[in-house]
């Protein structure tokens, strides 16, 4: 059982809200979609891993309820970490508008992910 703060509870509660009622999946535990790029896999439980380590709660392939898909989603600061291997930063951009508007999006490459952690 995850222990949590009131406040941390209720800004969980509201990000919950966002995704839609078919998603289940416990939080701060990492889903693999096998249909990407074990790069790409390897870089979102790098940056999963760091964000769970520095106490933030998050959930991985985690659908909103306009059926889009976020890397990681961080349920106490409603931010979405998107991992950069294959897109170009015109698709990267294009993926902006499909997020809820309450939502920050953050990019980042999984090549530099994965260099950085490998080298720290």
């Amino acid at each position: 059982m995850i222990k949590m703060k009131k406040k941390q509870q209720i800004q969980i509660n509201k990000a919950m809200k966002l995704l839609s009622s078919s998603y289940r999946t416990d939080i701060n535990s990492v889903r693999i979609n096998v249909h990407n790029k074990l790069k790409h896999e390897l870089a979102k439980l790098m940056v999963a891993y760091d964000l769970i380590l520095d106490g933030h709660y998050i959930l991985t392939e985690a659908i909103f309820k306009n059926k889009v898909r976020a890397d990681i989603f961080v349920l106490d600061t409603f931010q979405v970490y998107e991992i950069m291997f294959s897109e170009t930063e015109k698709k990267a951009n294009e993926k902006l508008s499909y997020y809820p508007e309450d939502v920050d999006i953050l990019f980042v490459k999984a090549d530099e992910v994965i260099n950085s952690h490998i080298t720290s």
